[in-house]
């Protein structure tokens, strides 16, 4: 199996690119280096199967050279994170269309098979938080009146961009929706969540919590996630479907610190904060996000299992290791 992945030098196109690798498969590889970093890829770079090319996704006549002759299609580039994407919203609105709109046209031509990287950022702001979320409720976004919601707002309309081909001109997709994908590799300047605490702590400086702390998370292992990706991509009937893709081990953001704090044997102190999107927007964070993942199981037998503890340590040893342990 050929398989082209954009954004291969993100954190989660880099692990996946080295799990199909590991499966036998020819990956070729594509990203702007604008958010990917080729080291990431260092270990696969002179790897006879594999094949990496510096290019923009948006790039029409570069992406339909790199698709001819591969099976499958993963869409993982794009402008990623709520917290940069806020700074640029317009931008960031443009190039996740954008590039999503070239892959599905060339698509089109070449009848390769085409999984969509989203996000559980999608399902917005549900007004009932007490269930998890299922890839068949509503998606509940707020009015356009912030650029906090832009990223979901263009992840969602990457998602219906790709279901219209799929309806109207028989282009095989399917969607997979991510939960908190982390691990070793992931840096605190991604903007997400656990590196960051962990990057702190390891220097002793203060977590910063967001509210009050009270809000609920689910943390996938990133191995777990490309497993689960690779599963969904060999599934005979995954043709058209949406998927959520991660753990369903329920965190209070302020528990997350305090575990941090205790397993890296931290000095560091908890400050609270309120974050300058929800002040200047009215917009309350998301009180708990959690996948409901009853399809992907029934569907591939998979459930991510990976604990905290171990995805802690995993982050905490790469941040030694790289000696990359600030902001």
């Amino acid at each position: 199996m050929h398989i082209l992945i954009t954004g291969v030098a993100g954190f989660i196109g880099s692990n996946l690119a080295k799990f199909l690798l590991k499966k036998g498969c020819k990956v070729t590889g594509c990203d702007n280096l604008k958010n990917g970093n080729l080291d990431r890829l260092s270990n696969i770079l002179d790897d006879s199967d594999f094949r990496f090319f510096e290019t923009d996704v948006c790039q029409f006549s570069d992406m339909e050279s790199l698709t001819k002759n591969v099976d499958w299609i993963c869409h993982l580039a794009g402008e990623v994170g709520v917290s940069h994407t806020s700074n640029r919203p317009a931008s960031s609105f443009k190039v996740n269309i954008r590039a999503t709109e070239v892959i599905l046209e060339i698509d089109k031509k070449t009848g390769a098979k085409v999984l969509l990287g989203s996000t559980s950022e999608v399902y917005g702001n549900p007004v009932n938080t007490s269930e998890a979320l299922v890839e068949t409720q509503a998606i509940t976004l707020p009015p356009p009146v912030h650029p906090r919601w832009a990223y979901a707002a263009s992840k969602a309309a990457a998602e219906y961009l790709a279901s219209s081909y799929h309806h109207e001109f028989g282009v095989h997709t399917v969607i997979c929706r991510f939960f908190n994908v982390t691990g070793a590799g992931q840096l605190p300047e991604s903007g997400m969540v656990l590196p960051i605490f962990v990057s702190k702590a390891q220097k002793n400086k203060p977590l910063i919590i967001y509210g009050d702390g009270s809000q609920t998370r689910c943390f996938t292992y990133v191995e777990d996630a490309v497993e689960a990706i690779f599963r969904v991509m060999v599934h005979p009937e995954n043709n058209g479907q949406i998927i959520n893709i991660g753990s369903t081990k329920e965190i209070s953001i302020l528990k997350l610190a305090g575990e941090v704090i205790r397993q890296l044997n931290s000095s560091s102190e908890i400050m609270y904060k309120e974050p300058k999107w929800q002040m200047n927007s009215g917009t309350k964070d998301i009180k708990r996000r959690i996948p409901n993942i009853e399809k992907l199981h029934k569907m591939t037998g998979f459930k991510p299992a990976t604990d905290l503890h171990t995805i802690i340590d995993s982050i905490a040893k790469f941040h030694n290791s790289t000696h990359k342990v600030g902001l």
